[in-house]
């Protein structure tokens, strides 16, 4: 499959660790788009009384999807990523603190014993 790949021209990255949450272009900067205006195509769907099912899903994402990526925000997701071109300042010294707690208070039911 790499070999298919790599023939095909695609390559391939590998992340050090902790830093995919900046490091991941789709993530940061395309998924995000896409989600919104599905949320918005639902929406706007239900209100005209029709339904998405199983049959015409496919054509709803894919109307979502085109007019959701473009070019313009894919180059600007890898920018953002300091990805393209090469940036290695999008990290400060808050990205590699220890982490810190958000809750001590352990939860469990009235009657754990």
């Amino acid at each position: 499959i790499i070999t298919m790949a790599r023939d095909k021209g695609i390559e391939f990255f590998s992340f050090p660790s902790h830093t995919t949450h900046k490091l991941q272009p789709l993530d940061v900067g395309v998924f995000g788009i896409v989600e919104t205006n599905w949320g918005r195509h639902v929406d706007i769907v239900a209100a005209q009384g029709n339904r998405i099912t199983k049959t015409n899903f496919i054509s709803h994402y894919l109307e979502v999807r085109d007019k959701s990526l473009s070019k313009a925000a894919i180059v600007s997701a890898w920018k953002k990523c300091g990805l393209d071109p090469i940036n290695p300042d999008i990290f400060d010294d808050r990205d590699f603190a220890p982490s810190w707690n958000t809750s001590i208070q352990l939860h469990v039911p009235e009657n754990y014993p």
